[in-house]
């Protein structure tokens, strides 16, 4: 299940049920993933896109196999939900839990990963 996005899992292995809820969110098929490296997370970082043109940002991981992970992104729901609306961060669309994974939904925002001090 290690993929493309530096041995992240990529959307196209996340299990069914949970791509179906997220796409379930996002209203339309995804047609493409994009997946991303970097990051501190075991799990899955995709950018896709639906073929209705809509564009999200997906980060899964498998909160049984790595509950601390699952913690984090919970978390990290949290604060995005608390978030003013005028800042510039992407806005948290959804949090879906399936199959015992857990995945965040946001929007996507052009971007790069931050360089590490």
């Amino acid at each position: 299940m290690k993929g493309e996005g530096g041995g992240r899992p990529p959307w196209r292995d996340l299990p069914g049920e949970l791509r179906s809820a997220v796409i379930g969110v996002l209203g339309s098929p995804v047609v493409a993933a994009s997946s991303q490296a970097g990051g501190f997370s075991p799990g899955s970082a995709d950018r896709v896109l639906t073929s209705a043109g809509g564009r999200a940002f997906v980060k899964a991981v498998d909160a049984v196999r790595h509950p601390g992970s699952a913690d984090l992104h919970r978390r990290e729901a949290e604060v995005l939900a608390l978030l003013p609306s005028d800042l510039p961060v992407p806005r948290l669309l959804a949090v879906v839990e399936e199959a015992g994974w857990l995945a965040l939904v946001t929007e996507d925002v052009d971007g790069r990963t931050p360089e590490l001090p």
